[in-house]
């Protein structure tokens, strides 16, 4: 690996920390979509896990904490800004919250659609 590949690789390593630490420390934001909301925050937690960057157990324990909860109660789950108004779509939509389910029971498949297979390229 030349300099430039290692520098980036660092670079791209340290951002990874930095926003897996922020994520960890915020509340999870209310808004369950996989493109800035909740699933998206757990997908790359999810990631961060197989990389063995946080302990194995954490995803179950958010996700039984927070989406479950909004789950059982689908009148009120948000999946955009705009309240509880119905939206199919993958990135802030309901097929996309189906899909992160779908991941978080079998994480090696189907895919990341956030990391565009970033992750499986050995950047990290």
């Amino acid at each position: 690996m030349g300099l430039l590949e290692t520098y980036l690789k660092e670079k791209v390593e340290r951002e990874c920390h930095t926003c897996l630490q922020e994520i960890m420390k915020s509340e999870m934001n209310g808004v369950t979509n996989l493109c800035h909301g909740d699933m998206g925050m757990l997908d790359f937690l999810l990631m961060a896990e197989q990389k063995g960057l946080i302990t194995l157990g954490y995803i179950k324990q958010q996700f039984e904490k927070i989406i479950l909860t909004r789950l059982n109660n689908l009148n009120e789950l948000q999946t955009n800004h705009i309240g509880c108004i119905f939206i199919p779509g993958i990135m802030t939509g309901l097929s996309g919250v189906a899909y992160q389910l779908m991941r978080i029971v079998k994480p090696n498949q189907p895919p990341s659609l956030l990391s565009l297979g970033f992750f499986k390229q050995g950047a990290l």
